[in-house]
């Protein structure tokens, strides 16, 4: 099969353009041929990047060709879209080319992006309508288009969900994801739910002597640190909190650390790349929090520290409550409710056995559910009946 794939960014940028490695590399290796449409370069070791594509286009550097040029001379069977702002832009054959779209995140459905309240902090569980108008003033959306486009920003949206969804085939990474679209009158019979996969093999590692509670993620106020450093409250035995990330609130967070007297408590490590040193956080955590504010579109942290044979506490965000087990893998907590999630995590730290057994339960989980060969065999039949 020829499948071409399309991406804003060329490069390890973030978790969308992981995955599109990923999966085309596990494609070129079952004897498949990729190609790749982008926008722009990252930095971040693109050598490397492109090489399970056969061929790509670069639609800045390439305008005289065109997109339609380059789809016609790499003869696709089917096309995969990831991020990316507008077909339009493609060029598609007037053939009918079949496409297959991957929405990684919320942002066709948010007028902010994030699906969260701006005052309250809640997700926001509405479809795109009238009570949206209420977010324009703190949408950078309404902003980057002008204050006079404001009376058409929410129709705008809507129509340009529909321009985005209505000749595809629409694959998301969790059912929360698929209720989102439902909700905004997407045919329930044009979405597929594929669920992501872990690179990590699934392995219990045993559970260390330390109390030690890992989290994995950027510092901002969707991914919910504030609320993890306000649990800790709850927490009555010993600790230590090991946070692996940075972000635009990392001061704020360390400020937040050091009013709640929790700075001998809680290690900020930075952003951590390097895949063997983030197996080796897994390992020597008990647990593992997530904390997140907005509602997680589908969320890695968790199977992969399922996958290292570690329970999770997270918050009922979105995704998480797909892939948790409630009571068997970790526990998930009503949104924003910080004093259960430190109980949970008190409880887990005080009873090492019970770490043992969700631990060794996660692993399991992972091994059915959340296997690469799995993902790909079902993203192959995705494929082929679009096809």
């Amino acid at each position: 099969m020829r499948i071409l794939h399309v991406n804003e960014t060329l490069g390890f940028a973030g978790g969308a353009e992981q995955y599109l490695f990923d999966v085309a590399e596990a494609l070129f290796q079952a004897g498949h041929e990729n190609g790749l449409i982008f926008q722009k370069r990252d930095n971040r070791d693109p050598v490397r990047f492109v090489t399970p594509f056969i061929d790509t286009f670069d639609t800045n550097s390439e305008t005289r060709q065109g997109t339609g040029h380059f789809i016609k001379r790499f003869n696709p069977d089917v096309m995969y879209i990831h991020r990316w702002e507008s077909l339009g832009i493609l060029d598609l054959p007037p053939s009918g080319l079949p496409l297959v779209r991957f929405f990684h995140d919320q942002d066709i459905l948010c007028l902010r992006s994030s699906k969260i309240f701006y005052w309250t902090g809640q997700i926001c569980y509405r479809p795109i309508g009238l009570r949206c108008i209420g977010c324009l003033p703190v949408s950078k959306k309404a902003w980057r288009e002008g204050v006079l486009t404001w009376p058409t920003a929410v129709s705008r949206q809507k129509a340009n969900l529909f321009s985005q969804t209505s000749t595809v085939q629409v694959v998301v990474g969790s059912q929360f994801m698929k209720e989102q679209f439902v909700k905004n009158r997407i045919s329930e019979q044009q979405i597929t739910v594929l669920p992501l996969f872990t690179n990590f093999p699934p392995r219990y590692y045993p559970s260390p002597n330390s109390n030690t509670i890992l989290c994995v993620g950027r510092i901002d106020r969707g991914k919910g640190l504030d609320l993890l450093l306000q649990s800790l409250r709850f927490v009555e035995t010993t600790f230590r909190l090991v946070v692996a990330g940075d972000g635009k609130d990392l001061v704020c967070m360390k400020r937040l650390a050091k009013r709640l007297n929790l700075t001998e408590h809680v290690q900020f490590i930075g952003g951590v790349k390097d895949r063997e040193k983030l197996s080796d956080l897994y390992q020597q955590s008990k647990l593992v929090a997530i904390p997140s504010r907005w509602a997680e579109p589908f969320g890695l942290v968790g199977i992969e520290a399922m996958a290292h044979g570690r329970p999770v506490v997270a918050f009922k965000a979105g995704g998480l409550r797909d892939q948790i087990l409630d009571g068997e893998t970790g526990y998930l907590v009503d949104e924003q409710d910080v004093e259960e999630f430190g109980r949970k995590l008190d409880h887990l730290l005080c009873n090492p056995d019970l770490c043992v057994k969700m631990g060794k339960a996660g692993v399991e989980h992972i091994e059915c559910y959340y296997s690469k060969e799995k993902h790909l065999a079902e993203l192959l039949h995705i494929l082929q009946e679009a096809i």
